[in-house]
């Protein structure tokens, strides 16, 4: 089968692209719109899970003091104490 162009199908191709680049143009914002209430949302709930995790850690007293987080490491290797040459 052998088709041919014509200028009907070529104006009818041009106006289906045309309808079609017009109505993403007319519709992008609006799913730009929803997308970023999804998002905004989204971000607010993590936030205020962060920001309920965080004050109960504050609430809660802490016992760490500041030689137990000190641990000495026998393991490194010996101490050279090295002298200035004059």
């Amino acid at each position: 089968m052998l088709y041919e162009a014509s200028l009907t199908g070529f104006i009818k191709a041009v106006l289906i692209i045309l309808a079609a680049y017009y109505l993403l143009r007319w519709l992008t914002p609006y799913f730009l719109y929803f997308a970023v209430k999804k998002a905004e949302k989204k971000f607010a709930k993590q936030f205020e899970q962060f920001s309920q995790e965080h004050n109960n850690q504050e609430d809660q007293p802490s016992f760490k003091t500041a030689g137990a987080s000190k641990k000495s490491n026998d393991s490194v290797g010996e101490y050279i104490d090295f002298e200035e040459i004059d």
